[in-house]
């Protein structure tokens, strides 16, 4: 997982550059979730507080790379690379696998 620099901010914060969860019922767990989340309707979508922060999740299966998945984690909180967009900022499960899973602290704020 890796995180978006944000121009205009004057504090960041560095993350690694990744880790890898091979316990095939936690890659299920947030697939799922991932895959469950309500689609984002088409037209604008005004999204303040936009900081660039997000995380890419990579999934594999064998030697089958899937395609990248971007979770936003500010703004209107969207997610990409599922097909239609997605939006998770009101998704408390996923919200939860993050924290537990990945080390995300919550609260952090959706506008």
């Amino acid at each position: 997982m890796q995180s978006a620099p944000a121009s205009d901010l004057h504090v960041r914060e560095a993350l690694p550059h990744g880790f890898t969860i091979r316990d095939p019922a936690t890659v299920r767990l947030v697939a799922r979730q991932l895959c469950a989340l309500p689609r984002v309707h088409a037209g604008q979508l005004m999204c303040p507080r936009m900081t660039g922060a997000s995380y890419r999740l990579f999934f594999f299966a064998g030697n089958r790379a899937f395609p990248q998945i971007m979770v936003g984690m500010s703004g209107c909180r969207v997610v990409t690379g599922l097909g239609p967009v997605r939006s998770w900022s009101t998704s408390a499960p996923l919200r939860h696998a993050l924290a537990q899973h990945f080390g995300i602290h919550f609260p952090l704020p959706a506008f």
